[in-house]
C-alpha cells in the first residue's frame, strides 16, 4: 500500500483534525455526511474520512516582574483588574501610565 497526501476543502469540526481516509472502525471519529464528528459504532465497508481530537494547548504566564516595556504577543493585566488579561497587539511597547499595569510573559515547558 502507497502513502498518498490529499487537500482537503472541506469545515471540520471545531476541535477535530484530519488524521485518515479509509474505513471507519468501531470507535472511531469520522466526518459524518452531513459535517460532524461521529463515532462508529460498527466497522465500515465505505472509506470515511478519520478524525482526531485535537487537545487544548496549555500556555503557562508568569508575571515579568520590573517590565518596562511590552511586546508584541505577550499578555497584560491592570493591576486593579488583573483577572482581565489581554493580549498586546501593537507594535508600540509602549504603555501610558505602566505603573498601572501588569506584564506577563509565556514561560516554556
Amino acid at each position: 500500500m502507497t502513502k498518498q497526501t490529499i487537500e482537503l476543502d472541506a469545515d471540520l469540526p471545531h476541535g477535530y483534525e484530519a488524521v485518515g481516509f479509509r474505513r471507519a472502525r468501531a470507535g472511531e471519529v469520522y466526518l459524518s455526511s452531513v459535517g460532524d464528528a461521529q463515532e462508529a459504532g460498527y466497522n465500515h465497508n465505505l472509506p470515511k474520512l478519520i478524525l482526531r481530537k485535537v487537545e487544548p494547548r496549555r500556555i503557562v504566564l508568569e508575571e515579568a516582574i520590573g517590565a518596562t516595556e511590552i511586546h508584541y504577543g505577550e499578555f497584560f493585566s491592570n493591576k486593579h483588574t488583573p483577572y482581565d488579561t489581554l493580549l498586546w497587539v501593537s507594535d508600540s511597547s509602549n504603555i501610558s501610565g505602566e505603573a498601572d499595569f501588569i506584564v506577563w510573559r509565556v514561560v516554556d515547558e
